[in-house]
């Protein structure tokens, strides 16, 4: 019960903190998206470094598990860094990814009420 009550405590946090960067992205649209493409960028960089440290360090594991790890931590490092040098573009290329995600969700959801239409569940145009 306890743990129920501290993820119910994040959970609101989160929501509040969710509610905040969506105004601040609405009142700051420009600057929130030169943020944005930073901060995945530094991402990309993060995550490059982590493939490689991880391709070298585990090299065993890497056999079974990911054999790209190395090639996939230079990719990833490289795209980071063009994100920090060509941002104007980086923004045009998320809102573009981020519209891909959402007409493809969106899709995704009328097929999700569609089979429950076919499940027979009531309410199933509530779904999309």
């Amino acid at each position: 019960m306890k743990e129920l009550k501290k993820m119910k405590i994040m959970t609101s946090i989160v929501g509040v903190l969710m509610i905040v960067v969506g105004i601040l992205f609405c009142i700051y649209p420009i600057t929130s998206s030169y943020a944005a493409v930073k901060a995945i960028a530094a991402l990309f960089v993060v995550s490059g470094i982590i493939n490689i440290v991880g391709h070298f360090q585990y090299k065993n594991l890497e056999m079974l598990l990911n054999r790209n790890g190395f090639l996939i931590g230079i990719l990833d490092i490289i795209m980071g860094i063009v994100m920090f040098k060509e941002e104007t573009i980086s923004i045009l290329a998320l809102s573009i990814m981020f519209s891909m995600y959402v007409f493809f969700a969106a899709i995704e959801m009328c097929e999700y009420s569609v089979a429950m239409k076919r499940a027979g569940v009531d309410g199933w145009l509530l779904t999309m």
